[in-house]
């Protein structure tokens, strides 16, 4: 218990009616929720979860249970006390009976919502890459360097396709001079 009530991530137990009603919460969730865990104990684990995924989760939490699953890990959004959406990484631990009855739900929440948002402009950061690669009048290569030293082609942009007259994609996995023998004769 000492563990639990001091530990980063929220930790949960849920009953194993169709709401998932939350049996204990530990005092992680003010600090990422707002909530006082008393304020949750009874509610529908649901309550939680942002509107727009409630379905979703709820199947896949479900299915999970159908199944006779012991452990899931989902991600999506939570709703804060005051309203504001935070993404989370649930970690679920289904408790069965010696009879294989489904007898409660643990849970360990991480909020990545620091994660999303370093992946999601990391995602951006890379569309405006290729971007400027495929619009980009100047022909570019792109190579993989391999551990033993060989350079490998893993793409080129149109205007490289135009101005050596080939189809790069066929080339593509090959090892420079794979693609390009007479690069092997000029030293």
């Amino acid at each position: 218990r000492l563990l639990t009530e001091n530990a980063h991530d929220m930790i949960s137990r849920h009953a194993p009616d169709p709401d998932h009603t939350i049996l204990y919460v530990s005092p992680a969730c003010r600090r990422m929720l707002g909530y006082d865990p008393e304020e949750l104990i009874g509610r529908p684990a649901e309550v939680l979860v942002h509107p727009e995924e409630r379905r979703e989760v709820r199947e896949s939490v479900d299915r999970q249970i159908r199944a006779g699953g012991e452990s899931f890990t989902v991600q999506h959004r939570m709703l804060r006390k005051d309203g504001t959406a935070i993404w989370i990484e649930n970690v679920g631990r289904m408790i069965y009976t010696p009879d294989g009855t489904f007898h409660e739900l643990h849970c360990a929440v991480r909020d990545i919502t620091e994660r999303m948002r370093a992946e999601e402009a990391m995602r951006v950061s890379e569309e405006k890459f290729r971007s400027v690669v495929e619009s980009s009048p100047v022909g570019m290569h792109l190579y993989r360097l391999e551990d033993d030293g060989r350079l490998i082609l893993i793409g080129a942009n149109p205007a490289a396709d135009r101005m050596l007259g080939i189809k790069h994609a066929d080339l593509t996995g090959q090892t420079i001079i794979e693609a390009f023998p007479n690069l092997a004769s000029t030293g």
